[in-house]
Order: structure tokens, then sequence, then C-alpha cells
């Protein structure tokens, strides 16, 4: 309905242009007193009034054309013969007045107002009619977007809880995040230890981590626990210095563990107003789901630690090392790939239990792991043995690698030292080394050697390092 004229601007155009033509047309007729030309016109009046609902009008219009045509013809078109010849056009002109009045006395009868009225109503009603629509469009557009947002969220939970690893978890509710909010703004997860803050962002490439400090939104839910909503930031002062300018609209929910804060779920945009008071009730519920599965992954990681940690010097158990041995031997095997084992062990270290007690062994045996720890790469395996026992597998190092790692860690350990009744009194080790053939020896294999050389070790008078045989 909307760009067209309304019904009475379309009667008046309509209507008064019938009037127009009527007049022009007895103007015509009496300045040129040409029968052919107002003939003409006249057909125009006629097929107005018909049109446009005045059929009597029309209908008288033909009936005087026709009259003032055959006393037109009676002058031979050109002359006046006979008495009523130059009398033609008048005919014209009374059928001209009487459709002129005939649509004005129609177009205000009783009958035509009623139609009228009933035509303003009727366009009325569906004006009504086609706004109810429009709102039930929007009302139903609505309707499918709460539909897929709720179906998004049950594929969102069935996801998260078919994951126990943190990565695959955070990776998740992430990618959850950025589906349920329609990708308006860039999802992170802040993650709280005791020292710092582990950050994880959605990019484009995948989720990136880095330990940084956190936003001021993520500290202020920390502090509050309680959910965080700001559709214009320009407009909250809490914010006002804090804030990265280019940040408009923010939300954000805390990831629980009791009353603990364990992480938050933060959503920022640089459009105002990018996010919705249900985009805001949608996050803080993937907020509850997240935190009982973050929860769950980083109790799941404590366990598998704790499966393969030893308890007292928290280094990697006997099991678990002899898995990554196997590994490493088969990755090594018949490649330029080098690996060396050590093989070490506290000296004395009965006699040194027998003389101060289990609590002082415990103490050496902490202390030595540490040193022996902080001696080694991240990607070197280290792992207690058995009793005072520790092994190493130092991956891609060579014999004279592997030497050159095993005496730098006997010199730490020499210095390092425990105390005793206000004394200070020092621990050594003889540590065994043996290098991987690349061919045929097993973990095993790898092991006897690097065992023996450690008792050889032992024999030739302790804190020192010797180089195995090779295999066989």
């Amino acid at each position: 309905m909307t760009g067209l004229p309304s019904r009475q601007v379309r009667d008046f155009l309509s209507h008064g242009g019938t009037i127009v033509l009527a007049i022009v047309l007895l103007i015509m007729c009496i300045g040129t007193r040409e029968p052919r030309l107002c003939f003409a016109m006249g057909l125009l009046v006629v097929m107005a009034q018909f049109s446009w609902g005045n059929p009597g009008g029309g209908a008288a219009f033909v009936v005087f054309s026709v009259v003032g045509l055959g006393l037109a013809m009676t002058g031979g078109w050109t002359g006046y013969k006979g008495s009523l010849a130059p009398f033609w056009f008048l005919p014209f002109f009374f059928g001209g007045v009487w459709a002129v009045s005939s649509y004005i006395t129609g177009r205000f009868s009783a009958e035509s107002l009623r139609l009228h009225l009933a035509r303003e109503e009727a366009d009325q009603a569906i004006a009504g009619i086609d706004l109810q629509l429009e709102s039930e469009r929007r009302r139903i557009a609505s309707g499918r977007q709460r539909i897929d947002k709720i179906f998004n969220l049950t594929k969102f939970t069935r996801q998260l809880s078919s994951y126990l690893g943190l990565t695959e978890v955070i990776e998740q509710v992430l990618a959850g995040t950025n589906e349920l909010t329609g990708h308006l703004g860039r999802p992170s997860l802040v993650m709280f230890d005791e020292n710092s803050e582990m950050v994880y962002r959605l990019e484009e490439k995948g989720v990136v981590a880095a330990r940084e400090d956190a936003d001021p939104f993520s500290r202020w839910v920390r502090l509050r626990a309680m959910p965080l909503y700001i559709p214009d930031l320009s407009k909250d002062v809490r914010f006002r210095d804090s804030a990265p300018s280019v940040i408009r609209s923010v939300m954000a929910t805390p990831l629980s563990r009791g009353k603990v804060v364990i992480g938050i779920l933060l959503v920022q945009s640089s459009s105002v107003e990018a996010f919705s008071q249900e985009d805001w009730r949608l996050l803080s519920l993937m907020g509850d789901l997240s935190g009982v599965s973050v929860q769950n992954s980083l109790l799941y990681q404590r366990t598998q630690e704790e499966a393969i940690t030893d308890g007292l010097t928290g280094v990697y158990v006997h099991r678990y090392f002899q898995e990554r041995l196997a590994e490493e031997v088969k990755r090594c095997r018949g490649t330029s790939i080098h690996l060396t084992m050590l093989m070490a062990d506290i000296d004395n270290f009965k006699s040194l239990n027998d003389t101060y007690g289990h609590l002082v062994g415990d103490a050496v045996l902490r202390g030595v792991a540490k040193t022996l720890q902080d001696g080694v790469r991240t990607t070197d395996i280290l792992a207690r043995y058995g009793g005072e026992e520790f092994a190493v597998v130092l991956t891609e190092t060579d014999t004279d690698g592997g030497m050159l790692v095993a005496e730098r860690l006997r010199a730490a350990v020499e210095k390092y030292s425990f105390t005793d009744a206000g004394v200070e009194r020092s621990v050594t080790v003889s540590i065994g080394v043996a290098t991987f053939d690349g061919q045929t020896e097993e973990g095993r294999g790898l092991v006897e050697r690097a065992d023996e050389a450690l008792y050889e070790a032992k024999r030739a008078g302790k804190n020192r390092v010797v180089l195995a045989r090779k295999a066989a």
C-alpha cells in the first residue's frame, strides 16, 4: 500500500479529468463549430464516464451526440441548410451538461457516499492486515532465531560432554560461543592459576593461548563472581579509563568451581549494542555448562598426571618411563636421530637413611630429583626408576652430548646439600651413560647397558660418570 496516492486523490484526479474534458468540449463546440472534432471529444467523455462509474451520464451523452450529429449532417458538415442545422452544437452542449450533472449527482448521492465510505474502511482494514502480517513475520523470524539458538546450545552441550582434555574443551567452548552469538564479537576464555592468567582467544587460525594480565572486564567479573553486560561502553563510567578504546560493547560470565571463579568467558565487540540481553542470558548458561566441563577436565588432567608422576619427587614413574622409552627407540630406529640414556644413583643412600632417618632421606630424594630436573630439557624424560635410582632419556642427543649432560648433572648434585641438626651435609651421584645403536637394540638393552655403566662407576669409587660399552 505504501508509495501509492490515497483513494481520495485518485478519485479527484480521475473524475476531475472527466469534468475538464466536458468543459473543453463545450468551449470547442461553441468556438469552432466543428462537429467531427466535437464528436471525437464526446467519445472521450463517454469512455471516461463509463470507466469511472457514471454509466448514466455516458449514456445521456451518447443520445445527445447522435442528435447533434444528425443536425450537423443536414447541414452537409460545411454549411447551414434547413431551419435547425445552425443549432447542431446545442445537443453536444446539453449532453455535456447532463454528463457533468449526473456525475455530480451520482458522486454525492447516499449510495455513492456509502460506497465511498466502504472503500475507505476496506483500505484501512487492508492496511491493518498488512501491519499485522508484518508483525507476525517478524515474530516468526524471531522465533526461528530462538529455535536455532536452542538447537545450537543443545549441540554445544552434547559436543562439550564428549571431551575430557582441557585443550579440546577450551576449543569447543570458544567455537560454541562464537556460533551462538552469531559471530558478533571475538570470544576469549581467561583461566586463572596461582601466579597469573592464561588467556585463550579464538583466532582465524584456531585457539591461541598467551600468559598475560586479564582485561578489566574479567577482573571485575572475577572479583564479584557475577555476569557483566554492557551494550554501550561509552555510557558506563566503571571502565571509562581502563577499557580499550576500540571496544564498544561487552558481555562476560564467570566459570565457577563452587564459590571459586576458575575462569571468565568473555565476548567483546567494536560495535555498539552488538549483543542483546537474550545473547547475554545464553552466554551465562554457556558459562555454567563450560564451568562444569572445565572443572572435569582439570580433574581428569590432575588424575592423569598423578598416574604417571611419582608422588614424592614429582618426576615420572617407572611405568611411564618404559612407555616413553619404547616410543623414542621406535622413532629413532633406522634413522640418523640419536638417543642417549642416563642411569643415576644416589651414593650411600642406604647409610644416609639409616643415619638421619627416612624423613631426611625423603627430603634428599626430592632435592636430588629437582636438581636433575633443572638440568635437563623439557623434551627429555626424567623418571624415578626405583628407590634412589633415576633414569633420564636425552632425546636427539649423541654420545658426546650425553656425557656432557651427565657430567653437568653430577656436578650440580655435588653442590646440593641438606641440613641436619644445623649442619650442612652433601650427597653425590654416580651416572652410567649408554647411546642407542640406531638399529636392532630394544629399550631393554639400552637400560641394561646404562645400568652396567652405573655399577662400574660405583665400583670405580662413586661420584663419577662412566660410558657404557657399545651394543653387541
